[in-house]
């Protein structure tokens, strides 16, 4: 091999070291200008997922208000139920015994009417 030839295939592998040295440096900007995309991506994909988080967890608390709330009027409307059915009982009660008492009176009366009409005709 002469000098020349010799000289020409350092050449050759000094530039193709340096064409290599070239790609490789394109290449790790091109992947940190991805991973800086992605980032960015991931960064805004997260505070959107945070604002859905938040919004979620505020309708999640409300939603457990209304339930507390319905559930409080639930029980409030469970009582006035149980306390008309209570007076309804007694109001029943009362008709009955005031039905019983007519009957007693009507009895009574009629009893009397008979006495009198007796007493008047001797």
């Amino acid at each position: 091999m002469t000098e020349q030839e010799r000289q020409r295939t350092i050449d050759f592998i000094l530039r193709s070291q340096a064409d290599a040295v070239i790609r490789q440096d394109r290449w790790e900007e091109r992947m940190e200008q991805r991973m800086e995309r992605w980032e960015e991506r991931f960064e805004r994909d997260m505070e959107k997922l945070r604002v859905e988080v938040r919004e979620f967890a505020k309708a999640a608390h409300e939603a457990l208000e209304a339930t507390r709330t319905l559930t409080r009027h639930g029980v409030e409307h469970e009582r006035r139920i149980r306390h008309l059915e209570k007076s309804e009982k007694r109001t029943t009660r009362r008709i009955e015994s005031m039905s019983d008492v007519m009957r007693f009176l009507s009895r009574l009366e009629a009893r009397s009417a008979k006495r009198r009409d007796e007493l008047e005709n001797r």
